[in-house]
């Protein structure tokens, strides 16, 4: 939890350094102060610090070198510009004074059990197949071309792998932590909880802070972990949120609610149908001639794509991979044609089987309990409920509607026919369709208080929360008689490896040697990667090229890979 805590504060200080960064900037050239609060600054944060990072990835490693270049810069600009600081610490006190003391004390305690929750590794699937060694290869080397040969998911090259490959800590700890993903997640939670506590559970707050626990709870087995769905997922729906409760934003904070839905798409593609707020917000700057302005906006939009569509280009040899359809390039890296189409029916294969099995047999999941599928069976009932709410309202009411109404029911419209084409799963999708129920709600539901609702609610998620990460580390506990637990999350994470080594197992020793041309080598293994570097699976469903099909483009790995011409 130490370990935990650190990284956090280290994470606020460079964020919140290159998100000032930008909306400094950009209120020089926009001439627009904005209502910006913590999180939207630490969101913007991570808009700023993508570009020079991705930029960097193309010839340099992404690790400890680029963190301490960062908090250097952090503390260069804290000097320069005190005042900003001391405003800084003055409105967050002034929003603390907005509470009570008991609400102040929750928000302490919530942030306390959710170092205790994300102090224990879940053994995510993906993570282990190809997360944590994706984040490794940026670590360890700039952009490999013909990477996503050695494993064809690789060629999905989220930026969050890049933005967590910084911020592992592995050259103080000796191992990686990830805690960008469980810090953000942390951040929106408790605006969402200081939301809830400020408006004395007004109900449009008991509505979104209900759905956001529908969120939270469906996805629970992939917080403790990497996942390059959580990021986009949590942040959409706070996007969406912020606008519901402070639709004037759409106005005043134009600058991050245009860049941060581009941030989102080079997360995570199928996001994409967000960016229609991002045009929305551009298009009156066309007509209105604000031809500076706009310049600025498209400018760092482009400055966030263009790197991540060369990292592409050099990872698979697509520009987005695997739409196979949009295929440009030759290079001899490139996966094969047949790999690409192989994967993106794969993605859709396993999405669509895991919404079969949640509507129709939600306890007969490889992956999902009974209850979580049931909760997102409640998600998916909801959302058709929510759904034609926003559809009766909006033909009802279609001129006297307000502009973000129609934003958001845009934004829901694509989104979820993207989702059920391109790969039905729950977790693709959640913050939007938990978005989706808070927005029709919020439309049926009239003004009013339900602090007994609210209160309960907060406090049972608190509740929920602490027995979850016992319950994860008593079960653990009393299987392998390990007393040394309590001991070891206080100072770091509890990892997968840590959890092996406890029951007996050396993950390590799983590894054989696997001999390529040209003197490269890399490790192979028949279950999980983990962090063990470098290495792949050998064999699985979803491997598309084989490994025998695998050679390297030269003498190191930094020279990369390419399938043989026999397998082309």
């Amino acid at each position: 939890m130490i370990a935990i805590f650190i990284s956090w504060i280290i994470l606020v200080f460079i964020l919140l350094t290159f998100g000032d960064m930008l909306l400094a900037l950009s209120k020089r050239i926009c001439m627009q102060a904005g209502n910006y609060n913590l999180v939207d600054k630490l969101l913007a944060g991570l808009c700023l610090l993508i570009i020079p990072l991705s930029v960097w990835s193309l010839w340099m490693p992404s690790n400890h070198i680029f963190l301490l270049i960062s908090i250097a810069v952090s503390l260069v600009y804290w000097s320069i510009y005190r005042k900003k600081a001391s405003g800084i610490f003055s409105s967050i006190k002034r929003s603390v004074t907005n509470l009570t003391k008991i609400q102040v004390l929750l928000l302490i305690v919530f942030g306390l059990f959710s170092l205790y929750l994300f102090s224990w590794e879940q053994g995510v699937y993906d993570s282990l197949v190809y997360h944590h060694q994706n984040i490794r290869w940026n670590e360890e080397y700039a952009v490999v071309p013909g990477l996503a040969n050695l494993d064809d998911k690789f060629g999905f090259n989220s930026n969050y792998f890049l933005l967590s490959s910084v911020f592992t800590f592995r050259f103080i700890l000796g191992e990686a932590i990830y805690p960008l993903q469980s810090f953000i997640v942390t951040a929106i939670s408790i605006w969402v909880l200081y939301e809830l506590f400020k408006s004395n559970y007004e109900i449009k707050r008991v509505i979104i802070f209900i759905s956001y626990i529908l969120l939270f709870w469906v996805s629970i087995y992939f917080l403790g972990n990497t996942s390059t769905d959580i990021l986009p997922n949590f942040i959409a729906f706070y996007i969406l949120a912020r606008i519901t409760l402070y639709p004037e934003l759409l106005k005043t904070n134009k600058v991050l609610y245009i860049i941060l839905p581009v941030f989102l798409l080079t997360c995570k593609l199928s996001f994409f149908p967000i960016c229609i707020i991002s045009f929305y917000l551009l298009f009156p700057l066309i007509k209105e001639k604000k031809y500076k302005e706009l310049t600025f906006l498209v400018c760092i939009c482009c400055l966030i794509a263009i790197p991540w569509l060369i990292r592409n280009v050099i990872i698979s040899g697509y520009f987005v991979y695997p739409l196979y359809q949009v295929d440009l390039f030759s290079f001899d890296w490139k996966v094969p044609r047949e790999v690409a189409i192989q994967q993106k029916d794969y993605i859709f294969t396993v999405g669509y089987y895991f919404l079969r099995t949640t509507l129709r047999y939600p306890d007969m999941s490889i992956r999902d309990p009974l209850a979580i599928n049931i909760l997102a069976d409640i998600i998916y009932l909801f959302t058709f409920i929510s759904m034609s709410i926003m559809t009766y309202y909006l033909i009802k009411h279609r001129r006297k509607a307000n502009a973000q109404v129609w934003l958001m029911y845009s934004v829901f419209l694509l989104s979820i026919p993207v989702w059920a084409t391109g790969g039905p799963d729950i977790r693709f999708i959640s913050g939007i369709l938990c978005a989706a129920i808070f927005t029709g709600g919020t439309l049926l539901l009239k003004s009013n208080h339900l602090p007994l609702i609210g209160k309960t609610v907060s406090f049972l998620l608190m509740i929920g929360i602490f027995t979850w990460s016992s319950h994860n580390l008593y079960n653990f506990s009393s299987q392998t008689y390990n007393s040394d637990i309590i001991s070891h999350i206080i100072y770091k994470p509890y990892s997968v490896i840590d959890q092996k080594r406890a029951q007996g197992i050396e993950a390590e020793k799983d590894f054989t040697l696997y001999p390529l041309n040209n003197g490269v080598t890399i490790l192979v293994n028949s279950s999980f990667s983990y962090d063990i570097f470098p290495s792949t699976i050998y064999s699985t469903y979803a491997k598309f090229l084989p490994i025998d099909c695998l050679e390297a483009r030269g003498s190191s790995l930094q020279d990369g890979f390419k399938a043989k011409e026999s397998c082309k």
